[in-house]
């Protein structure tokens, strides 16, 4: 699974992007504390309360609530920079520059889908070439990004290094080849001024390009506009058509009808979306090759590129592919945004991404929003992050864009996370142990063996055990069964045969090899089988608006992860509450209790004594609703709440002397869990006061006795001697 999510979320605009990068420095004027990712990370959280994601469409929506301090942060185009100094003074200013990518993609069909309408002239390689050449870079570069922005010429951001072929062929801006391919390939210009079609000698039927709304993604929209000014001064016919997201995924994915697009993705660490986009194998209704390329030997060549043993062969093949990409023309790229993203100056705990050679953070690390909290309060914040577009769905299984993702990330965990320093080091999260080898079954095939060791004592958010069934579940179910789009990935495909020899461990046997066998495991996402079993739907079902079978207010979507999904309002909001039975709690976020009332000592005919504690939460909030229990000299007392977070209860009886323990155990509910908490304390026990006074005076008449005796001894003895 986690090779598609490499190649996962389609990025919705660079103003909703929560990637950082480089800190645009105050002036000297300006005094601030520390920005808010000066900040020792921590493995466990998560430090919030909730984090609620707020729905705003329009871009000046999302400027007006930040100022007003509605949100915590905002993407913003460079002409707002000022704005926002002047308006919120005490924001930081971050620029980032990831491995997002901007493209025109075609849809390269010789027919549309499923109505069959003739697709011309799109699948006209010429065509296409034209296209590529029309496209000022600078201009999207410097006019509709405002200079933050780098012109790219292939689908592969410069990130990606030594993975770009040096050969592979790229399209400069030039009208004049771009003029000259149409006129060689017979779109010659009528009388009217316009493009030909060389089949009928008709005007050329009129293209169109899909776009997100201009309020919602102002840049791209902006360069939308320029490529329909670049069309017509070519003598073509070109529209644009304003969708919003869940209605592009359904133009592009689900149904092959539309011409081309203009959007952003959001890529992985390693280029596998080569793979997904432009292979034979994914050109189908729902899959991710929505441009329609079909090509042997960049099937060859990516197939190569993938199953390839180690990362220096794959690097080879990926040259092969990505040099006869760049000769079919399926895409256009245009540019690697550098978003400007805003945060409320009173964040604190940011973790950032790191990579080697790479002096800019390529965002935030997934730890980011277990550590995120505001001055001063450590914990207890409900974090207000906003989406810039409407959610299409909430299921794990088929989600595609990354707002949808953002949600989703904080719900399921997977089995291991980069590290912020390096991003190529893993750390470890579900999967305590990854193991792989490969080994010789027959002779001249080579197969690879994998075993996951979970951590102990995992537990989905509704209580039920998390075990390696689960893992079983999810590969040959979401994954070999329902072929979803999330779970249906070559490792998946791959998969003959999984052992489950425990609940903490699962095995799995793939054919053949590949360097992202061991990617994909690291990055696997179990799905509860309890939960997802009982969908009617697969593919379609939205867990995220189904409730819980058992538990009331859990929805479906249940997951081992840090946050809980509390509320969903399509088109309003989304709410994600910490979850108490996170197996990585900060060991700070629970109760506090404290003895108010308790003796260090007592006489054993004292009882009964009074005891009292306070129980408080993380936030040193007294707690009133607890349970509050305790033991001592082997018997069971309740606590009753007095007041403020107080609790009594008396011990009746004691032992006649020596030391007493008293446990106390403090649990609060909470909607879907509790916390809870223990103490004790050892008291000293000295015999009864009435027992005590009659060994006093006991002890009293014996030294009495022994001295009248004495005496009268001393007496007879003077006697004696005057006798």
């Amino acid at each position: 699974m986690n090779v598609k999510v490499l190649c996962a979320a389609l990025v919705l605009v660079v103003s909703t992007s929560l990637l950082l990068g480089a800190f645009v420095a105050p002036s000297r004027a300006q005094a601030k504390p520390a920005p808010p990712w000066d900040w020792k990370w921590e493995p466990y959280g998560p430090r919030p309360d909730a984090i609620i994601y707020k729905i705003i469409l329009a871009y000046e929506s999302r400027l007006v609530a930040f100022e007003a301090d509605e949100i915590d942060w905002v993407g913003i185009m460079p002409d707002h920079v000022d704005r926002i100094k002047k308006n919120r003074p005490d924001a930081f200013l971050l620029e980032t520059m990831g491995r997002v990518i901007d493209a025109l993609q075609f849809n390269i069909r010789d027919k549309k889908e499923p109505s069959g309408a003739d697709n011309y002239p799109m699948n006209v390689l010429e065509f296409r070439k034209a296209l590529a050449h029309m496209i000022d870079r600078d201009y999207a570069a410097f006019e509709a990004y405002k200079g933050y922005a780098v012109p790219a010429f292939t689908p592969m951001p410069g990130l990606y290094g030594d993975w770009i072929s040096p050969k592979a062929r790229t399209y400069e801006y030039n009208m004049d080849k771009a003029k000259k391919l149409l006129d060689d390939a017979g779109f010659k210009v009528g009388n009217d001024g316009w493009r030909l079609d060389p089949r009928t000698n008709s005007t050329l039927r009129e293209l169109e390009v899909l776009v997100l709304p201009e309020a919602t993604s102002p840049q791209r929209f902006m360069v939308a506009k320029h490529l329909v000014f670049q069309a017509e001064k070519l003598g073509i016919r070109m529209r644009i058509r304003t969708v919003d997201a869940p209605t592009l995924d359904r133009l592009v994915t689900e149904a092959h009808e539309h011409d081309m697009y203009y959007w952003g993705w959001s890529l992985g660490v390693y280029p596998t979306h080569l793979y997904y986009f432009f292979r034979s194998e994914e050109e189908k209704l729902g899959g991710w090759n929505e441009c329609g390329v079909r090509n042997a030997d960049l099937d060859d060549y990516l197939m190569k590129f993938y199953f390839a043993p180690t990362v220096e062969e794959a690097k080879a093949h990926c040259h092969k592919a990505l040099e006869l990409v760049q000769e079919i023309v399926p895409w256009v790229p245009t540019t690697v945004p550098i978003a400007i993203t805003a945060f409320n100056g009173k964040l604190r705990g940011m973790v950032l991404q790191k990579a080697p050679g790479v002096d800019t953070p390529l965002g935030r690390n997934w730890l980011d929003e277990l550590n995120v909290h505001v001055s001063p309060l450590p914990f207890g914040y409900t974090y207000r992050s906003v989406i810039g577009v409407q959610l299409g769905t909430l299921n794990p299984m088929t989600y595609l864009w990354s707002a949808e993702a953002d949600i989703i990330d904080d719900i399921y965990e997977v089995d291991t996370i980069g590290s912020p320093e390096d991003q190529y080091v893993r750390l470890p999260r579900l999967a305590e142990k990854i193991e792989v080898s490969t080994s010789e079954d027959k002779p001249g095939t080579r197969n690879t063996k994998i075993t996951i060791t979970l951590r102990k004592g995992l537990a989905w958010q509704d209580g039920e055990p998390l075990s390696s069934k689960d893992y079983n579940f999810t590969i040959w179910y979401p994954g070999k069964e329902w072929k979803t789009r999330r779970f249906y990935s070559e490792f998946e495909k791959k998969i003959y045969k999984t052992e489950t020899p425990n609940p903490q461990a699962i095995i799995v046997y793939l054919e053949g090899t590949s360097f992202l066998y061991q990617v994909a495991a690291e990055g696997y996402r179990p799905l509860p089988e309890h939960i997802y079993s009982k969908l009617k739907d697969p593919k379609k079902d939205d867990p995220g608006k189904l409730p819980h079978p058992n538990v009331k207010g859990l929805t479906m979507l249940v997951g081992q992860g840090p946050y809980i999904l509390k509320e969903y309002v399509p088109g309003t909001h989304a709410v994600n509450s910490w979850n108490p039975l996170y197996y990585m709690r900060h060991p700070e976020k629970g109760l506090a209790l404290s003895f108010t009332k308790i003796p260090t000592s007592a006489f054993a005919d004292d009882a009964p004594i009074d005891v009292e504690l306070k129980v408080a939460d993380y936030l040193n909030r007294p707690v009133t609703n607890a349970t509050v229990s305790a033991t001592a000299d082997g018997k069971a007392y309740t606590a009753t709440h007095v007041k403020d977070g107080i609790y009594r209860f008396s011990i009746a009886e004691l032992p006649m002397m020596g030391t007493m323990s008293v446990s106390v155990k403090a649990e609060q509910p909470l909607p879907f869990a509790h916390l809870s908490k223990t103490t004790s304390a050892t008291l000293t026990i000295y015999l009864a006061k009435w027992v005590v006074a009659a060994i006093v005076i006991t002890i009293v008449a014996l030294v009495g006795a022994v001295f009248r005796f004495r005496k009268k001894r001393e007496t007879a003895t003077k006697v004696a001697a005057l006798a």
